[in-house]
This record gives structure tokens, C-alpha cells and sequence, in this order.
């Protein structure tokens, strides 16, 4: 029978190996996802491009053109604390996010331009339907592609394999959260995404106060999307997680 650590990790793991690619489907996901990983990026030197998807126009209330730049303000000012080696924004539509192969062939092109040693980008267990929307897209376009192949935990904890210890840094990370002050009026995002990271400890030393967590897809490249979703989670329903 399957005990816990075959479903969880019960230690952390090393930071992937850079140059990083990340993706986030709006301005703001690769911090409230990763933020606490990106810090400790910049202490390692490890060189970061961040691709922002969306205009994350429908992010509030107000005059959506503002909104844009306002959001994208917020990015660059993130940016510039982590010291990103680039910042990109696609000003594709809030919420309407499509995985067609325009939007595929131009994140491969951007894997060719940035050369990175790990991909990042959105869990396909998220809610936001462009953050999974993405997931599709980041993965049709890297699936062939050597390299690490990483998705990272914004909202949703779903199934994952590999927990970065965020520890030293994790009220850093809630102050990089903060500058994204477009959305903070809209809710507790800081809040809630450290309680996240609190949760996300459960099967760690006490010594251990804050993880960020992702699931290491590098083993499954070359494999369908719908496929290796099932192979994300087959582990809870197979028989062998039921019977001794």
C-alpha cells in the first residue's frame, strides 16, 4: 500500500538548475506562485526571463486601460527587485486565454530566444482557467524540449513533488506581494498565499516554516498533455494505493 511518502515530499529540494524561463498567465502569478523561489534565485545568481501572458485587465474595478498599466507598473517594479535579466508582457485578453497554435509556436520561439535550463509556468491543477490554459500551452510547446520542465502552485494544492524551503526569505516574499497593490485592494492575496506556504510544511521539520511548491514534470516530456495529467495523479487511484 502507497504510505505518504509516496504522494508527498517529506524533504525540500534544491532550487532548479538556471537559466529560468517562467510564465504567468497575469501580472503578479510569478510572485504570489514563486515568489520566495525567485528571491533566493537573485541570492544564487541564477539569471530569470518572465513572460507575462494576459493584460490582467479584468484584475479590478475601474478603467481597464489604466488597470493594464498599473499592473504592468507593479510587474516592472517586482522585476527590477528580483533582477530579472528580462520582463516580457504579450497583452493577450484577461480570461481569454487560448491555447491555438499561435500562442504555442510563439512560447516555443521564446524557449529558443532565452535557451533556459527549467521552464516554469502554472500548475494544470489551478482554477483560474487561464493559469491551466496556459499549462497547456507552455507544455505543448516544451514537450520535446530537454531541459527541467517545472509547474509551480499558485492557488490550488494539488499533487506535487518537489518543496522549496522559503523560509529565510518569506517576509521579503510578502513585501514583493504587497507591491502588486492593484490587487491587495481587491483581497488577501498576501495573506492567504503565505498561509499556503505554511500548509504546504506539513511533512517537514519544524525547522521549516515556509515552502513554495511545484511538480517536476522532466520525467514525462514527449507525452501528451492529457496523459501526463493522469499520470500526475494516477498514483491516488491505483490499486496500489488501496491494497496492502
Amino acid at each position: 500500500m502507497l504510505v505518504e511518502q509516496d504522494l508527498i515530499p517529506y524533504s525540500v529540494s534544491p532550487l532548479p538548475s538556471g537559466p529560468w524561463l517562467i510564465f504567468a498567465p497575469h501580472p503578479d502569478d510569478e510572485t504570489f506562485g514563486m515568489g520566495g523561489s525567485l528571491l533566493l534565485a537573485r541570492e544564487h545568481g541564477i539569471p530569470v526571463v518572465i513572460v507575462v501572458l494576459t493584460d490582467g485587465a479584468l484584475g479590478g474595478e475601474g478603467n481597464r486601460s489604466d488597470l493594464i498599466l498599473r499592473r504592468e507598473k507593479e510587474a516592472r517594479k517586482v522585476a527590477r527587485d528580483l533582477r530579472v535579466s528580462a520582463l516580457e508582457f504579450w497583452r493577450l485578453p484577461d480570461r481569454g486565454l487560448r491555447a491555438d497554435p499561435q500562442l504555442i509556436e510563439k512560447i516555443g520561439m521564446a524557449v529558443h530566444r532565452y535557451a533556459p535550463r527549467t521552464i516554469l509556468f502554472p500548475s494544470p491543477m489551478e482554477y483560474h482557467p487561464d493559469h491551466r490554459v496556459a499549462a497547456y500551452a507552455v507544455w505543448e510547446a516544451a514537450k520535446r524540449w530537454k531541459g527541467n520542465l517545472w509547474s509551480y502552485e499558485i492557488t490550488a494544492a494539488g499533487r506535487v513533488n518537489r518543496l522549496i524551503d522559503i523560509s529565510p526569505v518569506i517576509d521579503e516574499k510578502r513585501r514583493l506581494m504587497e507591491v502588486y497593490s492593484s490587487q491587495m485592494a481587491e483581497n488577501d492575496y498576501a495573506g492567504k498565499i503565505l498561509s499556503l506556504n505554511r500548509m504546504r510544511t506539513y511533512t517537514l521539520p519544524a525547522e521549516v516554516r515556509y515552502v513554495e511548491a511545484f511538480f517536476d514534470f522532466s520525467a514525462y516530456l514527449g507525452t501528451a498533455f492529457p496523459g501526463v495529467v493522469k499520470k500526475m495523479l494516477a498514483p491516488f487511484w491505483s490499486r496500489e494505493a488501496y491494497e496492502g
